[in-house]
């Protein structure tokens, strides 16, 4: 019997100067289209970065994403955060695996600048 993918790992998220876009890239789980690869991923989004059994982040593609990167564009910041959070899960033909951990390119100021850098929940941790 076989198993969904395991979590996406080696994501990077990468903020536009105008601060209205963001680049996602990861690692590939495995062999797209291989018999025991898998069919692609999902992308979610949130301005909040919770894991809870509400889970706030949002799919934002409806359907199957067979690359492994992802441009989401336009990105207005979110009121009063100025951070997007950007999890990431693989799925094959036993369904769709866990969802990365949260991963953010951080907004010093929503309205002027992103920094090229991303930034996960646990480096918020002190």
């Amino acid at each position: 019997m076989g198993v969904t993918p395991s979590a996406v790992t080696g994501i990077s998220c990468t903020g536009t100067y105008d601060g209205m876009s963001i680049f996602l890239h990861w690692a590939p789980s495995g062999m797209v289209g291989e018999d025991d690869g898998i069919s692609g991923y999902y992308i979610y989004r949130s301005a909040l970065a919770v894991a809870s059994p509400t889970d706030y982040f949002s799919k934002l593609n409806s359907a199957i994403w067979t690359g492994i990167t992802y441009f989401d564009k336009p990105v207005v910041p979110p009121e009063g955060h100025g951070q997007y959070w950007y999890k990431v899960s693989a799925s094959n033909a036993f369904g769709e695996g866990d969802k990365s951990g949260p991963y953010s390119v951080y907004d010093y100021n929503a309205f002027d600048f992103i920094p090229v850098f991303s930034q996960t929940l646990d480096d918020l941790i002190i």
